[in-house]
């Protein structure tokens, strides 16, 4: 069957109609793909890069009237693909150039900008209401004007007085954080709400303070799902460079041993690791998905992936190879057994 397709079987057995199997397309050797039998049979041609790819190419003007529903102002005169970055200028902030990939512009993304000035609006407060924040916690802010939730004030905490503290209003009240030094202290002791006798996974410590980068990639897609175009509230931040990889260079740079537990690092050590990783978040790429998008593209790519990777499994997706309805209901399954 794969023959009649033009396909070469790439596995030597087979199991079921439902198992997925490796072949490879004479048009694209260099490329392996996968296909359960019951959809070959179902839909005929499959390869994603066939089809996939050839469903997904516009041409100059389709790309361009992308754009200007967008209301913006394209600045190249052809198309490549929709990987290729593109030039294009926002009625609104028109001394500045931005670029665009038209994926990304399609899943909702587009000028940062006016992103950054809706969440302003939407979050705007006097003064008087953001100091007022600031003593219902205890603390007394030193700031004399606000800008924005995003840009990040001074204050003092009773607890430590000496030290000079900062935090956004967006933090303070959207994630009810504070004082990094408090927190600092009650991550290593039983007062944490997350203490389990310092046996808590370092991955999962860091994670927690990734928030800033998460709001940032969410902004960045418009508040929607990269695949889909959705605009929900399980979306899930994807890493384009895993997590581990960047949590392991975060510690060879710092000469710091791996250790599991957080419990085994010094609270100057975990300054310094969280500090870096900060830093190190600013060149890695956060992609809203999904939660069922998310778990589905870990189950078939592994968590060892790349941005090639995702845009891969974009086009798949687009190209009917999964059976969405039948992955979600596996997904929520595991999710509850565990």
């Amino acid at each position: 069957m794969f023959e009649e397709h033009g396909y070469v079987l790439l596995e030597t057995e087979y199991k079921n109609s439902h198992t997925l199997m490796r072949y490879r397309c004479p048009k694209p050797p260099d490329k392996e793909s996968k296909v359960r039998l019951s959809d070959l049979k179902r839909r005929g041609l499959v390869c994603v890069y066939c089809n996939g790819f050839k469903t997904m190419k516009k041409t100059f003007e389709q790309a361009k009237k992308e754009f200007e529903d967008k209301g913006y102002e394209l600045l190249e005169t052809e198309y490549i693909n929709n990987s290729t970055h593109m030039h294009y200028r926002c009625p609104k902030h028109p001394e500045i150039v931005q670029k665009i990939k038209v994926d990304k512009l399609r899943a909702g993304r587009g000028c940062r900008f006016c992103g950054y000035e809706y969440l302003t609006k939407l979050h705007r407060k006097s003064f008087c209401e953001v100091k007022a924040a600031f003593e219902k916690k205890g603390y007394s802010l030193l700031e004399s004007e606000y800008k924005n939730a995003h840009t990040s004030m001074r204050f003092q905490c009773p607890k430590h007085s000496d030290k000079e503290t900062r935090i956004t209003y967006g933090s303070l009240v959207g994630q009810d954080a504070g004082c990094i030094y408090c927190s600092y202290e009650r991550m290593r002791g039983e007062n944490h709400p997350n203490w389990k006798g310092g046996i808590t996974r370092l991955n999962v410590f860091l994670r927690e303070y990734l928030n800033e980068w998460k709001r940032d990639s969410l902004i960045n897609y418009g508040f929607r799902c990269a695949i889909t175009g959705e605009n929900h509230t399980d979306l899930h931040i994807h890493h384009t460079e895993p997590f581990h990889v960047i949590r392991d260079e975060v510690l060879k740079v710092l000469d710091f041993s791996k250790r599991n537990k957080r419990g085994d690092y010094t609270e100057e050590e975990l300054k310094l690791i969280l500090a870096k990783l900060y830093e190190r978040h600013d060149e890695v790429v956060g992609v809203p998905l999904r939660k069922h998008i998310h778990e589905l593209f870990h189950k078939v790519y592994g968590y060892e992936t790349t941005m090639e990777d995702l845009y891969e499994f974009k086009a798949r997706f687009f190209a009917g190879e999964f059976d969405e309805e039948k992955e979600t209901k596996e997904s929520e399954q595991l999710s509850f057994v565990l």
